[in-house]
């Protein structure tokens, strides 16, 4: 499973490091004139076949140190890279991972293309176009390894010590301790039934993260 706020882009053809590595295996096997007894003739020749193939290109958590806007621009600058798919060049990002897939129906790869693209645009302009404290945050708490499922501020709750480590990540130029009063005296003025006597709604968070800025 991969969160759409970590990934860069989704890019054509077999230019990812484990495609890389495929060929550079099935290279050596074909000319020492071996071959797995698991890996079949087709197989073997559509490992070399970038027609349709499809890397999804994304930051894993815990390298993921450029906001939604940088990783935006990112798969802006990528899309425009002069390599072609069926080029054999690893074109990746510093730090960056990738899913890759190989999909033998011409159909049923254009279709997974397209609605992936789709997908990616979407997410991408909803996340221009939502308040950027809460993109921020939402960014963070995903780094962090907490779900935001189902994503939005009414349902999602923090806890304190989530609260103390995002307040460490956005360099908030408080102590720890004033951060901690901040959270309780929120949670006796603004707590809500849907969160327990630790936690706050994200929307809630979004507020002290406002509020801190006015300090």
């Amino acid at each position: 499973e991969i969160d759409f706020s970590l990934v860069i882009r989704i890019q054509l053809g077999q230019q990812s490091r484990r495609f890389a590595r495929a060929r550079s295996k099935a290279s050596k096997q074909s000319s020492s004139g071996r071959r797995s007894p698991f890996q079949s003739e087709d197989v073997c020749d559509r490992a070399d076949d970038a027609t349709n193939s499809i890397s999804i290109i994304y930051r894993p958590p815990s390298n993921s140190t450029q906001s939604i806007k940088d990783s935006f621009v990112n798969s802006v600058m990528a899309s425009s890279h002069s390599v072609g798919y069926h080029s054999k060049e690893v074109v990746m990002n510093d730090g960056a991972d990738s899913l890759d897939l190989i999909v033998p129906e011409k159909e049923d790869f254009e279709s997974l293309f397209k609605t992936l693209q789709d997908l990616l645009a979407l997410f991408q302009q909803e996340e221009f176009s939502s308040d950027m404290d809460l993109t921020l945050i939402q960014y963070h708490l995903v780094d962090m390894g907490k779900s935001l499922t189902p994503i939005g501020t009414e349902s999602c709750v923090v806890s304190c010590v989530e609260w103390i480590d995002l307040c460490k990540r956005l360099n908030v130029p408080i102590a720890k301790k004033e951060a901690i009063a901040l959270f309780r005296e929120r949670i006796e003025s603004h707590g809500s039934c849907e969160a327990s006597e630790d936690e706050l709604l994200l929307s809630e968070i979004v507020s002290l993260v406002d509020k801190l800025r006015k300090i």
